[in-house]
């Protein structure tokens, strides 16, 4: 196969490039989310093992784990309401269908018959992925593009 038959992220429509973008924005906010509370935890474990009194017996260490667990209190609350972790995995979802539906268009597979016109091709290949649209769960996913085939 050579590169110019290829289909390349590029030769997608706006449709794949806004999903893969919404995927990889909601990839990015849970591993940051995960890492960041992974790191509060072993500091809140590491400094509940240390003791270290002062003035009227204040504990240093337990006053930080206190203010840690509360970090980690707020940002798994945090995770919870902007569950990163769907725009993850919806954006892939629809970008992989996306991608999908293009490559049997470009290949003339079902459903898109080598016998249709170009014209009802391409109106069929709108439809369905109005249909993808429609059953693609709410997620960060914002078309603003006009579906459509690409000229690649």
């Amino acid at each position: 196969m050579t590169d110019d038959q290829r289909l390349r992220s590029s030769d997608l429509p706006e449709l794949f490039r806004v999903a893969d973008a919404a995927s990889l924005e909601g990839q990015r906010l849970y591993i940051r989310g995960t890492r960041l509370r992974l790191v509060l935890a072993v500091t809140a474990a590491a400094l509940a093992a240390v003791s270290l009194q002062f003035g009227n017996g204040w504990d240093l260490p337990a006053l930080i784990v206190a203010v840690v667990f509360l970090g980690t209190l707020v940002l798994e609350i945090w995770l919870l309401g902007r569950s990163p972790e769907r725009d993850w995995y919806d954006g892939r979802a629809l970008a992989e269908s996306v991608k999908t539906l293009s490559w049997r268009y470009a290949v003339a597979a079902t459903p898109f018959s080598a016998s249709l016109s170009d014209e009802d091709a391409e109106r069929h290949y709108v439809s369905e992925a109005e249909k993808l649209i429609d059953d693609a769960p709410a997620t960060s996913v914002i078309v603003t593009a006009p579906l459509g085939v690409t000229d690649a």
